[in-house]
Parts: C-alpha cells; structure tokens; sequence
C-alpha cells in the first residue's frame, strides 16, 4: 500500500465491463440534493476538476501527475499521448454515463496497465494517474459536466480542528453544515475523529442496518 493501492483497480476493472448507463459513487462523496443530477446536461459528468498547475506552479498535491507521466514515458516503450496543455483530470469519487464513452476510456487504460504491469506497478501514485489522468485522454467525448461550481471538496468546512477531541457542540453545527452541503467530498478526511462520529450519526438516522453493523464491529472508535 506504499505505493500501488490495489484497492482502486476496480475503477478501471469495473467500468470496462459496464453495458448499460452506470453512476459510481466513492463511499467518501456525500449527496444531500436529491435533485443533484437534474443538473447533469451532458452526456458524460465526473465530480471535479483536478489540474498539476496552480498559479503557474506545480500544484503541491495534483502535481503528481506529471511526475507519473514522466516516469511512465521513461519505462513504458509504447506512446504516451496526453492533451496539449497536460492540464487536464477529472476527480473519480462520483462519475457516469449515458453512452458508452466511460466503458471504452477505461478498457483502453486497462488495457494499457495490463500491458505494462511489470513496468507500471511500482510508480508511485500509478493507480491514481491512471484512473484520473491518463484515462482522461482515452476519452473521446468531449460533452463532460462537473460539479465544480457546488462540491464542496473537502471536510474542512468550518473552522474547527476535525482530527481533535470531539466537542458534541461543535459537532452538532459541522452536522448541520454538512447536511447543506447538496454535494460533499470528504477525501482523506473521512478518517478524523468528528467524520468518525459525524458519519455513523448521520447513518443511524438514514440506514439503522449499516449503523448497526458498524456499530458492532467498530464499537471502540466510533464511541
């Protein structure tokens, strides 16, 4: 896990073998607008946009990317193809389709891993560059929506410290924010101590069944 997350593979297994129009929602992204997809125009959406450059710089985090692409193109015989301004990724945690743009994007970027295996497994952030990245540029359709102009892109929507000491009043007003929120991705944020009790809160209240499995398995970090 330091370095290829085998755990992300389904995102390029899974949608290769879809024959049908499909959404894939991450267990990370939040949907409180019942009405979100109403908004959806296109024929294909991801949830936003993700760019290596900020400001004329290398983005701290997305930078990746291009360290990926990089390192890809010194082991990897075959061509690399990117778009002309390599500014281009889309965040996974929700995605979908009406067509078959999605079923064919994946199938050639699992194609192109299984191809390259033994070279592509130990680049760090591989799975990641191929899922968002890469995957982008087998995408033929250009009729793409987002969510950019309401996700809200993280957890830290108030200004409290989420990893600290859960305060139940400072709890209770992150709940209410958060059920505001029409669309919200939590990312890494998901492993706090507020998220850790957010989260199960809210499924006691919307899936008693869920809640009580995680209840009786997890009982000592959730309490």
């Amino acid at each position: 896990t330091n370095k290829f997350h085998t755990n992300t593979l389904y995102k390029l297994f899974v949608p290769s073998l879809e024959e049908e129009p499909f959404i894939h929602v991450d267990h990370d992204l939040f949907i409180n607008d019942g009405e979100i997809f109403d908004r959806i125009k296109t024929d294909v959406f991801f949830s936003f946009h993700e760019t290596p450059f900020e400001d004329g710089k290398t983005h701290f985090f997305y930078g990746f990317y291009l360290e990926a692409l990089n390192k890809v193109r010194e082991v990897v015989s075959e061509e690399v193809s990117v778009n002309s301004t390599k500014d281009i990724a889309y965040n996974c945690s929700i995605f979908g389709c009406d067509d078959n743009s999605l079923k064919k994007s994946f199938t050639d970027t699992k194609q192109f891993f299984i191809r390259n295996f033994d070279k592509l497994v130990n680049i760090n952030k591989i799975d990641c560059f191929l899922e968002q990245y890469l995957q982008i540029n087998y995408l033929t359709n250009d009729r793409i929506s987002t969510f950019d102009d309401i996700i809200a892109k993280n957890g830290k929507i108030l200004n409290i410290d989420i990893w600290g000491k859960v305060n139940n009043k400072e709890l209770n007003t992150l709940k209410k924010v958060f059920l505001e929120q029409p669309i919200i991705h939590i990312s890494g944020d998901r492993y706090s101590t507020y998220y850790r009790r957010l989260i199960p809160d809210l499924l006691k209240v919307y899936d008693k069944k869920i809640y009580n499995k995680i209840l009786k398995n997890y009982k000592s970090n959730i309490l």
